[in-house]
Order: structure tokens, then sequence, then C-alpha cells
């Protein structure tokens, strides 16, 4: 069976020119290489691609569902998640994952950003065999910090994830007060380790009309030329061959579905499924990889969050969350996306952050039954 290429994309792929998209990408073998998509394509047109989004661009998060609520999941899915998402819930392409205690792990990223990604690859003669998200792929391997290049991973459960710069993944880590004592840390060649080996256990991301053209790679064995010509001499001996190939196939099927049923069996005991106590938290922390980079914004963005992140922890009480986070590079500005009881809790955290020092604006503000969400727009003065 001809193993795949696997492709890993760098956060904020699915926002970038398929064209122009850098990947990292490990063969076979164990080799590794970076460059454009277009080359990895064009110098591998015909090798099966194993395709591995950052959680950088794909929500992580989870729903909970009698198993009669859940016969009509995809159809109620965008509702479920409307009070966890900005922006449209009906531009979004989801992929569920199989319950655990009641709760459904659900992947959630841009539909047409990740349909335009699939057709570039196609149209270049991509042959896709899967898609997967690394911080949804690494649960098995949780508590985790995986460091990968320019884009590190810090993976604590379904609905804790976090990516951001490797160079800043400490001053980022202090500043949200997390500690890393009892968290794994693996180097970038046992990262790559740990995604082949997790591969099977991957929520797919492409299904539904978004599913791969190509076929898969049948697991059959293939008949060399060699047995073909040893047919030949002895058409009875070659019977006798394909009864003991076929055999072995079985017995290969069925260790790996025992392999997969202890996968399954792990995965379940590390994740008994109650996420709500990290889960405005994660939402927070899977944004924090889009705010930095390997460009000269980085101390402004830093100066920007050691008291924006404080002037949140003050607020926490008062019913304060952090929804989404986001740094504007151009105009130096972070975009803070919350949900509270009431506006009077939004303009109390505007007010922390003008005594700090900054400017602070309300942009955008909506009431949500019993609680409001509203966007707030903070920047040097």
């Amino acid at each position: 069976m001809t193993e795949a290429i696997l492709v890993r994309f760098l956060p904020g792929a699915l926002r970038q020119d398929a064209a122009s998209v850098e990947v990292t990408w490990q063969m076979p073998d164990g080799e590794v290489s970076s460059g454009t998509l277009r080359a990895l394509l064009e110098s591998h047109s015909e090798a099966p691609l194993l395709l591995v989004l950052s959680s950088a661009d794909v929500q992580l998060t989870s729903v909970q569902l009698t198993r009669k609520q859940a016969r009509h999941l995809q159809k109620v899915l965008p509702f479920l998640l409307e009070e966890d998402l900005i922006g449209d819930p009906e531009d979004l392409w989801y992929a569920v994952g199989g319950v655990v205690d009641g709760h459904y792990p659900v992947l959630a990223c841009d539909a047409q950003a990740l349909r335009e990604l699939k057709g570039f690859i196609e149209d270049l003669g991509g042959n896709i065999v899967g898609a997967g998200v690394d911080g949804q792929i690494l649960i098995s391997s949780a508590p985790v910090l995986a460091y990968s290049g320019q884009s590190s991973l810090l993976v604590q459960g379904m609905g804790a994830v976090l990516s951001l710069p490797t160079d800043e993944v400490e001053d980022v880590l202090l500043a949200l007060k997390i500690d890393l004592t009892d968290i794994e840390r693996i180097s970038e060649s046992d990262t790559w380790v740990h995604l082949r080996q997790s591969m099977r256990q991957r929520i797919e991301l492409l299904h539904g009309d978004l599913k791969p053209q190509a076929h898969e790679v049948s697991r059959w064995p293939s008949i060399t030329p060699a047995w073909m010509q040893f047919g030949k001499v002895a058409a009875a001996l070659l019977l006798v061959v394909w009864a003991t190939a076929w055999a072995q196939a079985w017995q290969y099927s069925h260790l790996a579905d025992q392999a997969n049923t202890q996968a399954s069996a792990l995965y379940e005991s590390l994740f008994p499924g109650d996420k709500a106590t990290l889960k405005v938290a994660a939402q927070f922390k899977n944004r924090l990889a889009q705010l930095g980079g390997s460009g000269g914004n980085s101390a402004d963005f830093f100066a920007l969050m050691t008291p924006v992140g404080d002037a949140l922890s003050q607020h926490k009480k008062a019913g304060v969350q952090p929804r989404r986070v986001q740094y504007d590079k151009r105009d130096g500005v972070l975009i803070l996306d919350l949900q509270a009881s009431n506006y009077e809790a939004v303009e109390a955290l505007r007010g922390t952050l003008l005594a700090a020092g900054l400017a602070a604006e309300v942009a955008n503000f909506r009431n949500q039954g019993e609680q409001v969400a509203a966007r707030v727009k903070v920047g040097a003065l």
C-alpha cells in the first residue's frame, strides 16, 4: 500500500491565495521539505496527499445533544453554534466526530476558502485522500506542546487548542498565565511522528460535496512481476499464493480494527466530554496564531496584549468573556469579540483599558437574549 505525503499548512492558509500558500510536507520515508503548495503539487502530482490544516484556521468545539436530536445534527449545527461563532454560521463548513458522553466534537472553518483550496489542489492534479486539523489529530497525545518550525501548538483538549508563533511561545503563555509544568514538550520531528500515527483518529474535514475526487489507494497488495512470471510456470501454486495473501490481508484488517478500537477507548478515557469550563478560553486561544508572526509587529502586539490580558482577567467575574481576538498589523490594533452579561460590563472593561493608557472603543454591539455580544477595538494612544 502506498503511504501518503503528509502536508502541513501554516496558520492563515485559508485566508491566502492558494497559489502563494507555503507548506511543509513529510514523505513516507520521513524526509521533510518546505516550499509553496504549487511546487509540491508539480513535483508529486501522482502521490496521495493527506492535508493537515492549522487550528488557527479551524475552530475546535463541541455540542451536547441527545441521540434523538443528533439525527438532525447537520441541519441544526449552525444554529447550535451561533452564539459561539463570530460571523455568519451559515458561511462555515462543519465536520463532526463520534459522540463521547453526549458531546459531539465539531470542526468549523470558512466553507468558501476550504472549497477554493481543495479546487486549486485538484486542478493541478493533486491526489487528496483526506484532510484533518493538527490540534484535533494530536488530542490523543494531550496535554502536549508541539514545536514545529514557525508555528507551534499547545493541545490540552478538544476545546483547548492554542496555535502561536514558535519564537513567541514562552512570552504568550506567560501573558496568558498558562503553566507548562505537567505538559509534555515534543520536537518538530516528533510532532511529525505523532501526526502520522494519529491520522486514523482524525475527524475527516472533506466530506459530503467536498469529498476528494481521487480514489483512496487500495490496501490490497499488488501482484509483482515476479509472481506473474511464477504463475505462468505453476498455476496451481499461484492459487495457493492468492489464498495465503487473502488470509494475511484479512488478518491485517482485523488487527487494524483492534488498534482503532483501542485508540478510540484511549481517546474517550482522556476526554470524558465535559468541555464547558475550557470552552471560552479555548475559543480565545485558538485565534492567537493570527496575532503574532516573524515580522516587526511582535513588539506592538505584546505592548497591547499584556494590559488587555490583565484587564480581561479583572472583569472575568463580572461576566466578560473573550470569544475571539484578532490583531490588525496594518492599523496596530487588537480586535476583541466579547460576550458579557450587559452593556455596562463592556463599558467597565473599556474604562479599565482607558485607565491603562490605551485607546479603546466599542465598535459593535448586539443583544443575545440574557447576554450581549460586543466588539472592542484597542490601540495605543
